[in-house]
């Protein structure tokens, strides 16, 4: 159910006499043989993101990097509309997309491309190559949700805090190398 409240109805639909103030069962809300009830549904509206490193190490200069980025919705409410930010630390460059009903935008950012219903996850790959000329020794790859149709209650899409759930981030340890060598011939 995706609405705020409920309705329920009751009438006297027959009877075996002829009612002076009434009709049985001709839906007349002003008449006394039929009342209602409302109830308000209390709804939430709370997606969350997980990253997950699916590749194995050790990482070095050229090696794929891949993550699986996890979009859950743990509210009442479905939700749509829903754009992913993959945001990799210089030194990763894009490779692909591998699997997941998602839309590349090709800016860093995918879309779901169907409602993600009450209590559904949506789990999507992509991949990385580490630069071959990258000097540092870790890398650390961020997805965020940047946009949906809600009011998510516990997190704000977009503004880049790693402590909401639906921001998280995967750092990886690069191995590098320092080989000098030197001859010399006469």
């Amino acid at each position: 159910f995706q609405g705020t409240s409920l309705t329920n109805v009751a009438e006297i639909t027959e009877d075996d006499g002829d009612d002076e103030d009434s009709t049985p069962d001709n839906d007349v809300p002003t008449e006394d043989d039929q009342d209602d009830e409302t109830i308000t549904v209390d709804q939430t509206y709370d997606l969350a993101l997980t990253k997950d490193l699916t590749s194995a190490g050790p990482y070095t200069q050229g090696s794929t990097v891949s993550y699986n980025i996890t979009v859950t919705n743990q509210g009442s409410l479905d939700a749509a509309t829903v754009v992913v930010e993959d945001r990799p630390q210089a030194g990763l460059t894009y490779a692909g997309l591998n699997s997941g009903d998602v839309t590349d935008n090709g800016d860093g950012t995918f879309t779901l491309n169907s409602v993600l219903a009450q209590g559904a996850s949506l789990t999507f790959n992509v991949s990385y190559t580490i630069d071959a000329t990258f000097q540092g020794t870790s890398l650390t790859n961020v997805a965020e949700i940047t946009e949906d149709d809600g009011d998510d209650e516990d997190s704000t899409p977009d503004n880049d805090v790693p402590t909401e759930d639906d921001q998280d981030d995967e750092t990886i340890t690069v191995d590098q190398t320092y080989d000098l060598a030197l001859t010399k011939d006469l």
